[in-house]
Parts: structure tokens; sequence; C-alpha cells
């Protein structure tokens, strides 16, 4: 029954996608618009490969992406910070991938009520859309596409629908697909960032800028708590797991902006110093620029850190080798080491939590 029910979905399906194309056809034919084309760009298929770069225009930002002489897809507008090429695949084959559905109006004056304006037209003319422009390695033009209104979303089993105009052709379009291209200039950068496991953490400090300290940390994986080790006489933590944000802050980091670290002063910073058992040091610095918080980070092995018997169980799993370890601090230096990330704000919190976050004074006892 279940397998017939199905089969009856699939047919039903299958009627609805041909009887919308039927009745999007015939509604060209009643309206003497243009015939529906395979392709919306015809010859994108063939010349995907020849993208060497991506200009992206929008109402409130414009950013440019190249390929650089080493394969390495790079944001110019965030001092070369790093694209990944699937990103850029992604953007560059949704585009070639567009089916033309139904031919739209080509008056201009009536483009912003679908929003396929050149965003480039001015900041206050209505309806603008975002434009992606597709160029070669000689900056030559290989596609320009304005895309407009979504009118329906994509899902993981069926395209997206969106208003779209070729720039400099009067011509818009209702097209299926996936425009992949995301306005926003944070979405194409590599997000992978600095992650430390919490299990492989033994100790975490944090530095003040008048270098007062808190300092955490547990004597084996068995121990469920971070406890602090610097409880000045006459507090008491807010309650047992308090630290243990400290412990996990490097499980999961990710920013809000980027830009190289040698443009900001972290000469008066805020520390943060995570030990894990087998003996990788990260150091975090947070200053505040422009009115926010950037953070940067720095690696390194230090054994006579290290305390591997400190790994107890199912958490030896976490457990590297010295060569490994060490290898593992040049590959956050190399990565990470020149530049500085604007971090959410509760993130910069962790990373600079001193001890009237942690511990309050102890009520005293009433005599008598």
């Amino acid at each position: 029954m279940a397998g017939k029910s199905l089969l009856v979905l699939a047919v039903v399906t299958v009627l609805a996608v041909v009887g919308a194309g039927y009745s999007l056809q015939a509604r060209q034919d009643r309206l003497g618009l243009p015939s529906v084309p395979e392709s919306l760009i015809p010859d994108l298929r063939e010349r995907v490969n020849d993208v060497a770069a991506v200009e992206v225009v929008t109402p409130e930002e414009r950013f440019f992406i190249r390929r650089g002489e080493d394969g390495t897809w790079r944001m110019q507008e965030r001092d070369g910070y790093r694209v990944l090429f699937e990103t850029v695949k992604q953007a560059a084959v949704g585009i070639a991938a567009l089916k033309p559905l139904e031919a739209k109006t080509a008056k201009p004056e009536r483009h912003h009520r679908i929003q396929v304006v050149d965003p480039r037209d001015g900041e206050t003319v209505p309806g603008r859309g975002t434009l992606i422009r597709l160029l070669d390695k000689d900056g030559g033009e290989v596609a320009a596409l304005i895309k407009g209104k979504t009118r329906s979303i994509p899902t993981a089993d069926r395209e997206g629908w969106y208003y779209v105009r070729q720039a400099g052709q009067p011509r818009a379009w209702l097209v299926s697909g996936r425009i992949e291209a995301n306005e926003k200039a944070l979405r194409w950068l590599d997000a992978e960032m600095v992650r430390i496991a919490k299990p492989r953490i033994r100790a975490v400090t944090t530095i003040q800028p008048d270098g007062a300290e808190v300092q955490v940390a547990r004597p084996d994986t068995e121990a469920k708590n971070f406890t602090i080790q610097n409880l000045p006489e006459g507090l008491k933590p807010f309650h047992v797991a308090v630290a243990d944000d400290l412990g996990a802050a490097l499980g999961y980091v990710a920013f809000d902006d980027v830009r190289k670290a040698d443009g900001i002063d972290f000469s008066n910073s805020a520390r943060a110093r995570f030990e894990t058992f087998d003996g990788l040091v990260v150091e975090v610095e947070v200053a505040e620029h422009d009115g926010k918080k950037w953070a940067r980070f720095a690696a390194r092995f230090a054994p006579d850190m290290a305390k591997p018997e400190g790994v107890k169980g199912e958490k030896l799993k976490h457990l590297k080798a010295p060569d490994d370890v060490e290898k593992e601090a040049e590959a956050i230096n190399t990565r990470y080491g020149a530049w500085a990330y604007n971090l959410p704000n509760y993130k910069v919190e962790e990373f600079t939590k001193p001890m009237s976050k942690l511990a309050a004074p102890k009520e005293e006892k009433s005599g008598g």
C-alpha cells in the first residue's frame, strides 16, 4: 500500500510539473511573449572553467573575488582572505544551470517590481537587485546576472524559482535552479577556524590588560568540571560548572569579519592561554579597534606543559603524538597567525572572562 502511495505521489508530481510547463507556455503564447529558450546563458556551460574572478554588487555592499596564481581564491575587500573553490564553483555552475520558465517584462520602468534593477544605477533607485559578474583572467565578462526576487526558495529536493535579468539586456525571466551566490561577503569567506576540542584542554588562563589573571584547570580528563586555581580568599564560585565555558571556548569559534592583524594595535590587549594535555598551547589576544573586538591566534608546542598521564579511558583518542602537536601548532600559525577576527560578543566574553564573572564574596554568617 505504501509503495502504491509513493508511486501515485510520483505520478502526481510529474503531472504537476508538466502541467505547470504547459500553463506557463500557454501564458507566453497568450501574451505574445518570446518563446522560452533551453538555457538562460547558453555558452556559459562551456566557459565555466574560464571564470577567474567574481564580482558581487548589492544595494548594501560590493566585493571582488579573484583566483591567484597559486589557484587560491581570495576576497579583495578582506585583505585577500581565502574563499573556498567549492563556493565559487557552486556560484558559477548554479548560474550556468539556470533554466528559463517564463519571459517577464522587458520594460525598464517595471524592473523594480521584481527587483531586477542594476544595483549600480544609483542608491536611490528602487527595486535594485544583486549583480553577479563572472570574469575571465583578463577581466573580460563571461556572464553578468542580476538576481531579483525569489519566488520559491530551493529545498533539498526542489529547485528554487527566481526573477532574473542579464545585465545589459531589457528582458527579465522567471527561472528555476539554485543561485548559490550569496549577497553577503562574509558568507563567501572560508569559515573554518581554530578548533580545539574540550577533551584535550587541561588548563586555561585569562589575563586582563592590567595583569589580573583567572586560572582554571582540571587534573585529568575524568574530572567533569574545570575549577578555579587562583580563587581569592573570601570568594566562592557562582556554581560548580562556572569555569566550564572557559574550558570549552576553543571548541567552536565563528567570526563576523576579518582583516590583516598588522593593522590593529594589540599592545594593550586582553589574553587567553589554552593548554592541552598533549602540550599544545594556543594564545588568543583580544583588542578593540573601530568600536569592534578583534582577536588573533598563535600556537606553539610546549612539551614541558604536556600532562599525558591525565588522559584517561576513551579520551586517549584525543591525545596526539609530540610530532603531530608540533605540526598542528605550525599549521595554526600559518593559517591564522596573520589575521585578526571580529568575534561575536559572547565569544569575546569567554576569552576575556575576569574573576568577577566566576566568583562572588562568601556570605557572612550572622552571629548569636
